[in-house]
């Protein structure tokens, strides 16, 4: 269970725009979606920025309005590319696959 709160500020490298995804990895950390900054931030339990891919556009790792997030058994994350209308897949450290 967390009870944190973290990214409330919108200024800054961790700050949400629009969260529009939530999903917990294999590691039990939190990445975290937002549609308007098209891209994928990865917080440790503690709120700590560990990483975060994307950015506006079409092409591989690239997103327009992503919707949801998703993370598999083996740690593999799949992102909603809405605006793209395709599912993206990623290895964990955020590499396109």
């Amino acid at each position: 269970m967390f009870n944190l709160r973290w990214g409330t500020d919108a200024t800054g490298d961790s700050a949400f725009l629009r969260p529009s995804g939530l999903a917990l990895d294999t590691a039990n950390n939190v990445l975290v979606l937002d549609s308007v900054k098209n891209q994928v931030m990865k917080f440790d339990a503690s709120g700590t920025l560990l990483a975060k891919w994307g950015s506006s556009g079409l092409g591989n790792g690239q997103f327009r309005s992503p919707s949801s997030i998703a993370v598999d058994r083996n740690g593999s994350v799949y992102v909603a590319d809405t605006g793209n209308n395709r599912i993206q897949k990623f290895a964990a450290d955020g590499t396109f696959v």
